[in-house]
């Protein structure tokens, strides 16, 4: 027994939930996660401008919200390399697959976003957590567009090249 639950927490979904180097044992590649980590800087390139439209500062707290911003950019990369990596192990070629991947998984990350969204706007007005909120919300709506479209081409091409 004691040997079962040791396979069983050593399993892939456990290590899903751990970050960095367990990330690249359950992948079996060191390429793969640094795609998945592609889409932080995407989300970068909404937060800056959100703060210039919103007339807001950057404070510590935008910070703050850049750093939940990750989380999610790397959730939904996530999501679409597993849909593409499931899609391969059926057989799908490579090509087919990320595109797929691409389509269908959208729609959860695209209410994954709208939920960021509508959250974080209850915050905008608030002096200390203001920054946080146009972070988390300019970040994730750019970071989420993005991620549909680059991490399937990127996931496809660091395969097909190596």
């Amino acid at each position: 027994m004691h040997n079962t639950s040791l396979c069983t927490c050593l399993s892939a979904p456990c290590l899903r939930q751990a970050g960095g180097l367990n990330r690249a044992v359950t992948y079996q590649s060191f390429m793969t996660p640094l795609v998945a980590m592609a889409a932080v800087p995407l989300g970068m390139i909404g937060v800056f401008p959100g703060h210039w439209i919103m007339g807001a500062d950057f404070s510590a707290t935008s910070m703050v919200g850049i750093i939940a911003l990750a989380g999610v950019a790397i959730r939904s990369s996530l999501l679409i390399i597993d849909f593409i990596r499931e899609n391969q192990s059926q057989g799908m070629a490579l090509q087919e697959a990320a595109y797929q991947a691409g389509v269908v998984r959208a729609r959860p990350i695209l209410l994954t976003t709208l939920a960021v969204i509508l959250g974080s706007a209850i915050m905008l007005t608030d002096p200390v957590f203001g920054g946080l909120a146009i972070s988390l919300i300019f970040g994730t709506g750019v970071s989420s567009a993005l991620t549909i479209i680059i991490v399937p081409v990127l996931y496809y091409r660091v395969k097909k090249n190596g």
